[in-house]
Order: structure tokens, then sequence, then C-alpha cells
């Protein structure tokens, strides 16, 4: 209770015993063209595919990879899944006007399906009264948008000159979250939604909008 008595402090927490090992493939390609009266387009994807993520919590303990996961239990269990998504990919399309003073770009963002494994096993009552209970956390491709416009040195007011207007519109589809359910003891935080899982956790927050003025000096 009084700091000048302290000697010393002893922590007997374990740091640095367990391992993580991730392995997967990343791939990115992308395309450029141009279409004279039509203007330059451009076409990409970027994406990573997760083969294994082996962790153990110390050096004895058993290795768990969460890519091949028993989840579940009774008509509900599942051997060897996917407990965080195994796919992502980010594909685009865009154009820029013969002027290039106009620009748009559509992208694609996808993240694949897996089980949830946060959750426990469910009583045997709990399935009874829910018989299409399930673990499976459905696929979620969502689309986002991007405008620009720049009006270079046309105007002849300096101050409008050099401006860049950009809009991005993300979510347009205003998708939300797959569905997946949350068994809490105790209750805290309640969500259909898994909102904080091994996946990084899904946004609520819809089609969301943000729109940019810069201005080049």
């Amino acid at each position: 209770s009084v700091a000048s008595n302290i000697q010393f402090i002893a922590d007997g927490a374990f740091r640095n015993f367990g391992s993580l090992l991730l392995n997967g493939i990343d791939y990115q390609a992308h395309y450029d063209w141009h279409m004279d009266d039509l203007g330059a387009w451009n076409v990409g994807i970027t994406g990573t595919y997760y083969m294994h993520r082996t962790t153990t919590a110390f050096a004895a303990a058993p290795p768990v990879d969460s890519y091949c996961s028993s989840v579940g239990a009774g008509q509900t269990l599942r051997d060897c899944v996917p407990s965080s998504p195994r796919y992502y990919y980010r594909a685009q399309l865009g154009w820029t006007d013969p002027d290039g003073a106009i620009n748009a770009t559509l992208f694609l963002n996808y993240r694949s399906h897996y089980f949830e494994a946060g959750q426990g096993n469910p009583p045997a009552q709990y399935l009874t009264q829910f018989p299409h209970f399930s673990f499976l956390v459905p696929a979620l491709a969502t689309i986002d948008l991007s405008l620009g416009y720049k009006t270079g040195t046309a105007p002849t007011n300096p101050y409008l000159q050099n401006l860049i207007f950009q809009l991005t519109v993300l979510n347009v589809m205003n998708k939300y979250p797959p569905f997946a359910y949350r068994i809490v003891s105790g209750g805290g935080a309640p969500a259909a939604f898994d909102s904080a899982g091994a996946s990084g956790g899904f946004s609520p927050l819809g089609r969301y909008f943000n729109f940019a003025i810069v201005k080049a000096w």
C-alpha cells in the first residue's frame, strides 16, 4: 500500500511460449489500356487464399489450425472447416475520360464463408427450439464506387484551377453483414452478426458516403 515499501514486482505470466504459422497464396494482377475517344480503362484484382493458420499456446500444447476446426455439437457438428474466412479478394474496373478530367472506379470486395467457432456449444434445448441453427457464416460480397473530377487549368479563375472533387461510396448496395447467432452467457454486446470474430468482424454501418475536395497550389 506504500510505494516506498515495494522492493520488487515479480511477474509470473508466461510470454512468448506459443507460436503462429500462417501460409497461403497472395496474388495481384492489373491491366491498363487506352481506347482513344472512349478514354482509358483499367482492370485489376488483389486477393489472398489462406491454407493454414496454426497456433500453439505453449511448447507442449497441441497445434490448432483455424482453417481445419471442429465446430458445433450434435447435428450441427462440422469437422475440419474454416473458422476464419479462407479467401479474400478486391477487384476493380476503372475508367478515365480522354481529357483526364473525369474518372470512375468500381470495386468488388469478397470474403468467403466460414463457421463461427467462438460461440461455444449450444445446449440441447436450444437446438430443439431452433432446429435450423447453424454455425455457418455465409460469404459476403460488397461493391464500392469512386467518382472523381479534376478541373486542371481550364478555369480562368485561379482559385478554381487544380481542384479535385472525389466522391466515394462504400457498400453501394447497402448490404447487411451475414446473419450469425451470438450466444452470450450473462449478456453483453448482443448482435445478429459476427462483430468481433476471428475474421476481424463485420461493420454494421451499411452504405457509407465520403466526399473530399483537394486543392493543389
